[in-house]
């Protein structure tokens, strides 16, 4: 005696549903998150700002949520340079996010990691990428190295940073105005030393300054 074998044939509506929809899965986790991803190049020790020329998503649905965060804690990214703002809409404004580099002339490029969350009303589909990152080497315009800071002996101070040392060059006729920012945490410069301060006979390390650019003469920094 032989049994009975069913077949429950589905709708070819159905089936045509679920192959799409499967598809479209597919593509968000093969890795299309990401539509547009050409890297930045920056100037050695300034800040460029990113467009949708530069980094794009896709987006499928406008009532869907897409984020994207900032990767830190790689040891192999932003290793010269600092991405604003750490967590961004996919569908951000342009100028709205910025690469900064640190001045640091040992490198010639760097990276910055990202992680995008696509957030549908059912699923949440995710992605990690790379931004690279090219260096140029081009030459300073406002900032005009003069002379080599010396220290002398072991464990002692150099000569004060003053006009000596360093001139900025911009117009304060046309009312330009002109800032300087050090974040030695970031930057993990000096390398061998430390930037400190000696005012009134008191020694104090500075770790990040951030001052009018004349003002850096003043702050008696060796």
């Amino acid at each position: 005696m032989y049994g009975n074998i069913m077949v429950n044939k589905m709708p070819k509506q159905v089936t045509l549903f679920a192959s799409l929809l499967m598809m479209n899965i597919l593509q968000l986790v093969s890795g299309n998150l990401v539509r547009i991803n050409d890297g930045v190049s920056v100037s050695i020790g300034r800040t460029v700002k990113l467009d949708k020329t530069m980094l794009a998503f896709t987006r499928t649905n406008m009532m869907d949520t897409c984020k994207v965060e900032v990767v830190n804690n790689e040891p192999i990214t932003q290793r010269v340079g600092q991405f604003q703002p750490q967590v961004f809409d996919c569908d951000y404004f342009p100028g709205s996010l910025r690469y900064t580099h640190s001045g640091s002339p040992f490198l010639s490029e760097d990276q910055v990691k990202f992680r995008v969350y696509h957030l549908t009303t059912t699923s949440t589909f995710q992605e990690t990428f790379v931004v690279n990152i090219t260096i140029r080497n081009d030459s300073y315009q406002i900032f005009q190295p003069k002379s080599h800071l010396t220290v002398s002996n072991f464990n002692g101070f150099s000569n004060l940073i003053d006009s000596s040392v360093i001139a900025f060059n911009y117009s304060k006729s046309v009312g330009a105005f002109c800032m300087i920012n050090i974040q030695t945490m970031t930057s993990q410069l000096p390398a061998f030393g430390q930037l400190v301060s000696q005012q009134s006979g008191n020694t104090r390390r500075i770790r990040t300054l951030s001052v009018p650019c004349d003002d850096l003469y003043t702050s008696r920094c060796v």
